[in-house]
């Protein structure tokens, strides 16, 4: 696959345990429960690769119960399209794709995107807490971050610290 900047990448894709086409490969096969650890061993794979990778998500579901991390330089994470890819999470703190100290004291994280994904956090019990987001990131360059949904967050849906470069474009946040 290529990537935004096109680059070549590997691809690593991520099954639903609902709701995925039942043709796909699948790499990895999320249970229903504490989705982020395959989706983050999914990463994990892909920033082990010189030129990063792409993440790409099926149609469905995922259910995370912690935040989905460990981002690096040259990675994409892609879902189906909003509404297709849902991501639900539940007292997850600060995002459900959160990435704070990676980058923190070291280079920052070069050109990452997230992609047509809806991210719902219906499932968190601590309504109005405004540290929930869907996507939380900081000390990161070249972010481009589209095409997103961000549903029942108690905060700005999307939080950015520290970017150099980001591009924050047709995403839809909804309270």
């Amino acid at each position: 696959a290529t990537n935004f900047l096109g680059v070549n990448q590997t691809t690593y894709t991520v099954c639903a345990s609902t709701g995925a086409n039942p043709n796909w490969h699948c790499d990895y096969k999320a249970t229903g429960s504490g989705d982020q650890t395959i989706i983050n061993n999914a990463i994990t794979a892909a920033c082990a690769l010189s030129k990063g990778g792409l993440v790409l998500l099926s149609e469905g579901t995922f259910t995370t119960g912690a935040g989905i991390t460990g981002l690096c330089s040259n990675l994409e994470i892609a879902g189906q399209g909003i509404g297709k890819t849902v991501i639900v999470s539940g007292n997850v703190a600060i995002g459900t794709i959160q990435d704070v100290t990676t980058f923190a004291s070291g280079t920052p994280g070069v050109d990452i995107s997230i992609h047509d994904i809806t991210f719902d956090r219906s499932a968190d019990t601590q309504d109005g807490n405004i540290a929930r987001k869907g996507i939380y990131i900081k000390y990161l360059k070249n972010v481009n971050i589209y095409n997103n949904e961000v549903l029942n967050s108690g905060a700005t849906g999307i939080g950015i610290d520290y970017l150099n470069g980001a591009w924050i474009h047709h995403n839809v946040l909804t309270s």
